[in-house]
């Protein structure tokens, strides 16, 4: 698309002022015409703020400092108190760079504060951060409003494009002096009737005045260079803030999530049935990034990334976790497994390391956690048995164990596929044929050699996470129920998670996994999770999350494990 064509559609774009947060086609999209325009900030300030998502897109509150220089092209933003700080200067190198300082841990370091260096390229240069708009001469006064104990004049802009409309409300108090007090951006897709990238900048103070320049130094920390698959979300997250520094007309019609999006699209193979269909998948895309950023910048233990699943709905990622939450006939083939308080489990255990666990598998968008987690322990305990590692049919299970109160891709349970399995074994992953990802005619008849089992234990007391800490230790990897409770877990990439607002208790259980061991990073200790979300989800495929004897997210609650008979098969 040319400047020109570009020039024709800035010119013509509807131009659109929504104060509600609902739209619909008989709102009027257009401007008062107004001589006025907002106040220019042109020269250094610093801004106090919080970026505020709507609660069904995340509900994240994210404080802020800024600091800008437009003159020496230079700014800082510090998230969240000083937890994470990018910084932007113009004049380094041709393109400018950016700095992220933040906490980062991995095997061997526990939020340890580092830096990466990304150098601008000559389609993406760098350019200092802002918290308001800087083409405010495309604003107009759209209308007054009630700020605390001041009155504000609200300045709109909007364009329209591709079915699309981009609109923005600027908030500036009236007087002598007047200061900006909100931003809001909103996106909305007018053939979906879906809003996205939505959410408001509340500035909290402004000061004008010159900032030092020792603001913006890195003080001598060295910044090693970011993974290029991480890059072009770096990018998206480094545009957080609305209208960057004096954009060209081709930046401003340039969405750098649409770039992410498209090479989203290529790494994962994605395949749409149709445009209608890609435009839905693309807006949840957006959605789950600003979700995945927003909470990245919280300097948490752990961090997000982009996964396969990042243009799912908040449906779609529901039906991941098909974990029922029934407990009747749980005692049916049930073998007690006494805990002794006095026994000292080994002080860390990884089952991985002794080749007791196939390779991570993928449920796909089946429910079929509950067959995943129980298939997992019964492998493990066949190779202690008889040093065999060999990948058994959870095919055999969806297809077979609806007697045992098991749905095939609608959920299950676990301890009823322990029970399935009791009676009637559970055959080869060879033998049977491959995963469906969809329930199929049981031919469990036509596999004579079948994996039995004399029953399954509960490890008690339920909550108790020092006897499942020995259960892992003693027996190997075990079964667990899970209260899966933010997209934070689904979006999941590496370091110790935690969600301190998940549940605990048997009522909230909705995904079912697999403890493989447990460790301990400094003083931190935590569980080695396996998940049936394929190699792409977590630190290929498993999860370290934080081990406490609050038992978080229920990993305690309802532990399992199969009981092989002698012969095993």
């Amino acid at each position: 698309m040319n400047l020109f064509i570009l020039a024709v559609l800035f010119c013509s774009a509807t131009a659109a002022v929504v104060h509600g947060d609902e739209f619909d086609d008989d709102d009027d999209f257009s401007f008062r015409e107004e001589s006025l325009h907002p106040p220019i900030y042109q020269s250094d300030y610093k801004i106090v703020g919080v970026r505020i998502t709507p609660t069904n897109y995340g509900g994240i509150k994210k404080p802020f400092t800024l600091w800008l220089s437009s003159r020496r092209g230079k700014s800082r933003t510090d998230y969240y108190h000083g937890v994470s700080t990018t910084i932007i200067r113009r004049d380094d190198g041709p393109f400018g760079s950016a700095y992220k300082i933040m906490p980062i841990t991995t095997e061997t370091q526990y939020n340890v504060k580092s830096c990466v260096a990304i150098h601008g390229r000559p389609r993406h240069p760098y350019r200092p951060q802002t918290a308001i708009p800087s083409l405010v001469n495309i604003f107009r006064k759209s209308g007054e409003i009630q700020c605390g104990n001041e009155k504000c004049n609200i300045w709109s802009f909007s364009y329209k494009m591709l079915g699309r409309i981009y609109l923005y409300d600027y908030y500036v108090t009236q007087g002598p002096h007047p200061k900006p007090v909100r931003f809001r951006k909103r996106c909305y897709d007018i053939l979906l009737h879906r809003y996205y990238s939505y959410y408001t900048i509340e500035i909290k103070s402004f000061q004008l005045g010159t900032i030092p320049d020792s603001i913006f130094d890195l003080n001598g920390t060295h910044c090693g260079g970011f993974p290029k698959h991480q890059l072009q979300l770096f990018d998206a997250d480094i545009e957080d803030f609305p209208l960057q520094t004096q954009p060209s007309l081709s930046e401003l019609y340039n969405d750098p999530s649409g770039n992410l999006f498209s090479q989203f699209i290529l790494q994962h193979n994605k395949k749409y049935h149709s445009w209608f269909e890609r435009r839905h998948r693309e807006i949840n895309f957006l959605n789950n990034v600003q979700y995945i950023n927003d909470v990245n910048q919280q300097g948490k233990s752990y961090t997000l990334a982009i996964n396969p699943m990042a243009d799912m709905t908040e449906k779609e990622l529901t039906n991941m976790r098909g974990r029922l939450r029934r407990f009747y006939h749980a005692t049916k083939n049930y073998i007690p497994w006494k805990y002794d308080p006095h026994e000292k489990p080994l002080e860390s255990i990884d089952w991985r390391k002794k080749g007791a666990v196939t390779p991570i598998k993928y449920q796909a968008h089946c429910g079929s956690c509950f067959a995943f987690s129980a298939v997992t322990p019964i492998e493990s305990a066949l190779f202690r048995q008889t040093g065999r590692l060999i990948p058994l049919s959870e095919q055999s299970i969806i297809d077979c164990s609806w007697g045992y109160g098991n749905y095939a891709c609608n959920g299950g349970m676990e301890y009823a596929a322990y029970q399935f399995v009791t009676k009637h074994g559970i055959p080869s992953a060879k033998c049977y044929g491959p995963y469906l990802a969809s329930p199929g005619y049981c031919h469990l008849l036509n596999c004579t050699h079948r994996v039995r089992l004399d029953g399954y234990s509960i490890v008690l007391p339920s909550g108790n996470v020092s006897a499942v800490r020995l259960a892992v230790s003693k027996i190997g990897p075990i079964s667990i129920a899970f209260n899966v409770h933010s997209l934070s877990f689904h979006f999941y990439s590496s370091g110790i998670f935690e969600d301190p607002t998940c549940y605990n208790d048997m009522h909230h259980i909705n995904h079912a996994l697999n403890l493989v061991g447990y460790g301990k990073l400094g003083n931190e200790h935590y569980w080695i999770i396996r998940n049936s979300w394929s190699e792409h989800w977590g630190e290929n495929g498993y999860m370290r999350m934080k081990s406490t004897n609050a038992n978080e997210c229920a990993v305690a609650t309802f532990a399992t494990f199969p009981v092989l008979k002698k012969d095993g098969l």
